[in-house]
């Protein structure tokens, strides 16, 4: 619970940090734990991470959010798993069929959590993920972030303050207006 704390925590200091720095709050920030510096090409194919600690063999959705706020499922991946915490829980994000100006939202469920304990250190055995965490995020600011894109609990936290919008009398300006 302690590491949990630590890890809401700091990455709301990050967020807030970088948020203070660009003058304004954006979407990419509020989803991810991590902005990248570098820049990517259209050709390059991006992957996420599902994180708890590292998320192996866990299934991936991925949906377009309508104008009315239905949802049209894009694509499945799995996520990956791997000998080391780099190599597990690593994901497509489809990044060159992402219309910059939609929302998405990656939905990842179940998987083997290789870092139960949160320490970095891959565990000599996963602990079963019966959960469910999720992120929302616009095509332009996934395709910004790149491969330090995250799905954590983070993420999770910020999709529940915005799930009743969206699945109740949506309204995009009040919806994106609640995600920035």
């Amino acid at each position: 619970m302690i590491n949990l704390f630590k890890l809401v925590l700091t990455t709301t200091v990050i967020v807030f940090l970088i948020a203070c720095s660009n003058g304004e709050t954006d979407t990419q920030q509020s989803v991810t734990e991590e902005t990248s510096t570098e820049s990517t090409t259209e050709e390059t194919p991006l992957q996420g991470t599902a994180q708890l600690g590292n998320l192996a063999n866990a299934q991936v959705e991925i949906y377009e959010i309508e104008e009315n706020g239905s949802l049209t499922l894009k694509w499945r991946e799995t996520t990956s798993s791997g000998d080391t915490l780099n190599e597990i829980g690593k994901f497509s994000l489809h990044n060159k069929e992402l219309v910059p100006d939609k929302f998405y939202l990656y939905k990842v469920i179940g998987g083997e959590d290789w870092d139960a304990n949160d320490d970095g250190v891959k565990d000599p055995n996963y602990t079963e993920n019966n959960g469910i965490i999720r992120a929302i995020a616009k095509g332009v600011d996934i395709k910004d972030i790149g491969s330090n894109f995250k799905i954590t609990v983070v993420s999770e936290i910020l999709y529940e303050k915005v799930a009743n919008i969206l699945k109740y009398n949506f309204n995009s300006t009040t919806f994106e207006n609640t995600l920035n």
